[in-house]
């Protein structure tokens, strides 16, 4: 019996291990193992592509396999990706003018032309980017490219290219140097060889870098003038020539011996160039386009599409459908959708720093450096969406639905083209359409302190004031305010709230009122004329100028009972009235000093009093009687001397009847002062006699002066001269 098992299971053994297929139940079985019935086991075990946390999924032929809990492992059609929307997410300084930028894994490389330095960036939070280490290199580095342990940088200034261990991102050392043409200025790494061209001695070397520590040049091959960026796909060099304004498509199949293949003019200054698939991507500075050139054909290149770009574009990247420009003047990057080469289209833009110089992006990220602002900026390109599953029990297929709404931390937002209405189902008036609001208040911002409101019924803006529908409430702390329009009257009115705390009902004062017609209305006034101040009685209604916080010291206008105030600062100041005489002067009218010296005209000038319709024909003219106020002096002792001043008139008596009293008067206060004289008629015929001194000149009729006599005198400047007297006795 053991012989015949032994037998058996030899002859079953051999025939399963050299059989096709194997099958139970079923006599013709299609797969290495196929099964006719139901199976039974204690465990399974699928080894191929397992790992923890993965999850079991087949096609729609029932093929399984494993996948991520993620969207393209959960969903049989992945969600769509969206670059459209660059966002800023992460900042770092960098040292003096950095020119270049690559990034790998989890760290950008990032050369600094004036400092001489490559610096490492850790990049593995995009938002909290750190300096890693730090490396010195030749002089003036202008490119760096990173591939596998080694960073390589090309020096303008020293002529050479750097090999830079960067095993340990904190600690990179300089393994390797070559020399290389004059002034290189860009460099691309692929396979076992580096490619440099020299902006100075217009060539493109293959560099040999098989060995870090001792890169030996292999091949050399002449360019156009001025060449300043390069880059290679498959077994051609892409070469932009700055000077001859072209593009030259090398082939270096045999790196010892480059040679051109192609070549086609470009727009003014080229500044770099991007390769993927059948088509060269080249951005100029001169002319700020950015052009599409179909390479199917490298001996023959072809132009095929153009678009412009911001001002200088400095650096282009592509990747997928998209087409990244930095814009070195107009500080901005561009992405371009480049899913038609022929029409490329703008489909996204964000503002960089100061002089964007390089750009690079890996995953969802953009790099770039800044030349002026000493930057780099991490801009986030992906538009964070939520989707939602879709399972079909026919086909068994999980499909991915974009919901309308995107939530990415605390942030919820919609990306859509189309308006959003809330309280409204077709919101066709604006971009966001809300209806209803809680009491009159449609929405509040900035709510966790002194914010905003927008209010329906009475449209109104409240600043640190919302309406609940029935009294009006602070949102914070603090003093509040409300404009508001009113539908009826067309008036827009601004009301001002005391200090209150949170959520505090206080009662406004109307500040100003502006009415449909344009008038104006401060303080509650009404709006009758085009600036109306209200109705109190106040020295200050309307300041000018003010020297200090009083009724008094400012220049402005005041109302007081029956009167318009007119107000000056001090007394030395001065009411002035002015008409231009041109452009560029005016001549003073008339001044009021606040020394109550009134002072008109220069030369020729004209008063009218009472001669309307008429105009003056002299200094002064009155229509009218002119009357003099009269001073009284009383002369009691002999030579008194009666002091004139600024009089014209004077009374005077003795108080003794029939007795001759003698006195003198004093200088006048300026020529042209006229001064009458009466003797009082209790002076009877004695009268008063004026004193012939020495500031006095009579006309020969005697000194006295008689009762009820007048004397007529006028001041010359030195002496009062007589001009007539009346007899009245």
């Amino acid at each position: 019996m053991k012989k015949l098992f032994t037998i058996t299971c030899i002859v079953f053994c051999y025939a399963v291990t050299n059989a096709q297929n194997v099958g139970i139940g079923t006599s013709n079985p299609t797969e290495k193992l196929e099964v006719n019935g139901t199976t039974k086991t204690n465990g399974l075990q699928i080894p191929t592509g397992a790992s923890s946390g993965k999850i079991l999924k087949t096609d729609a032929n029932g093929v399984a396999s494993w996948g991520s809990i993620d969207a393209a492992g959960l969903f049989n059609t992945p969600p769509p990706a969206q670059l459209s929307c660059p966002a800023l997410t992460g900042l770092v300084s960098t040292a003096t003018n950095p020119r270049s930028v690559a990034v790998a894994g989890n760290y950008a490389y990032v050369v600094n032309i004036v400092s001489n330095t490559l610096q490492v960036f850790n990049i593995t939070n995009p938002v909290a980017t750190v300096l890693a280490g730090s490396v010195t290199t030749g002089t003036t580095p202008i490119s760096v490219v990173v591939v596998g342990n080694y960073a390589y940088v090309v020096n303008q200034g020293s002529n050479t290219l750097q090999i830079i261990n960067i095993t340990s991102p904190a600690t990179p050392v300089v393994v390797g140097s070559a020399g290389t043409g004059t002034s290189p200025s860009s460099i691309v790494v692929k396979g076992s060889y580096a490619y440099v061209v020299n902006s100075g001695s217009n060539t493109l070397q293959v560099i040999n870098i098989t060995n870090p520590t001792s890169p030996l040049l292999t091949g050399s091959v002449s360019t156009g003038t001025g060449p300043i960026s390069v880059t290679v796909e498959r077994n051609y060099a892409y070469v932009v020539n700055n000077g001859s304004n072209n593009l030259q498509v090398i082939n270096i199949s045999n790196p010892a011996a480059p040679v051109q293949t192609g070549s086609i003019a470009v727009g003014s200054f080229p500044q770099s160039a991007a390769v993927l698939g059948n088509y060269a991507y080249v951005v100029n500075l001169g002319s700020n386009t950015l052009e599409v050139i179909n390479i199917s054909n490298p001996a023959v290149p072809v132009l095929t599409g153009a678009k412009a770009t911001g001002t200088f574009p400095r650096s282009v990247v592509v990747v997928g459908n998209y087409a990244y420009v930095a814009n070195g003047n107009s500080n901005t990057l561009h992405i371009f959708n480049i899913s038609n080469p022929a029409a490329p289209v703008l489909e996204g833009s964000v503002v960089t720093g100061t002089n964007p110089r390089s750009v690079v992006v890996a995953g969802n990220y953009a790099y770039i450096v800044n030349a002026t602002s000493n930057t780099m900026q991490v801009f986030n390109l992906a538009c964070s969406q939520n989707f939602a599953a879709a399972y079909n029990p026919v086909t068994g297929q999980t499909t991915a639905i974009q919901l309308p709404w995107n939530t990415e931390n605390n942030n919820i937002y919609n990306n859509n083209s189309g308006n959003v209405g809330i309280g409204i189902t077709n919101a066709l008036r604006a971009k966001l359409e809300v209806n209803g609001g809680v009491g009159r208040t449609v929405g509040i911002f900035g709510g966790e302190g002194p914010g905003l409101s927008l209010q329906k019924e009475f449209p109104a803006v409240g600043y640190n004031q919302y309406f609940d529908g029935t009294v009006s409430r602070h949102i914070g702390s603090g003093y509040a305010a409300l404009s508001w329009f009113n539908p009826a009257t067309g008036n827009l009115n601004f009301d001002m709230f005391p200090s209150g705390l949170v959520n505090a009902t206080t009662v406004s004062t109307r500040a100003m009122t502006i009415a449909n017609t344009g008038n104006i209305g401060i303080g509650g006034a009404a709006t009758n004329g085009q600036l109306q101040l209200d109705n109190q009685l106040k020295n200050r209604k309307l300041v000018l100028y003010e020297t200090a916080n009083n009724n008094h010291q400012y220049y402005g206008f005041g109302i007081e009972s029956g009167a318009l105030r007119y107000n000056i600062d001090a007394p030395g100041a001065a009411h002035r009235f002015y008409a231009a005489t041109g452009s560029g002067s005016s001549t003073m009218l008339m001044s009021i000093g606040g020394n109550q010296v009134i002072q008109m005209g220069s030369g020729i000038a004209k008063v009218g009093i009472n001669t309307l319709p008429f105009a003056p024909a002299t200094a002064l003219e009155i229509n009218g009687a002119l009357s003099m106020r009269t001073a009284l002096a009383t002369v009691t002792n002999a030579n008194p001397t009666i002091t004139v001043g600024d009089r014209s008139y004077i009374y005077i008596t003795s108080g003794q009847p029939n007795v001759v009293v003698f006195f003198n008067l004093s200088n006048g206060i300026s020529a042209g002062q006229v001064l009458i004289l009466e003797s009082a008629a209790d002076n009877n015929f004695a009268g008063v006699d004026l004193n012939n001194g020495p500031n006095i000149k009579m006309a020969g009729g005697g000194m006295r002066i008689r009762g009820e006599e007048t004397m007529t005198l006028i001041w010359n400047g030195a002496k009062w001269i007589e001009l007539c007297r009346s007899r009245n006795f």
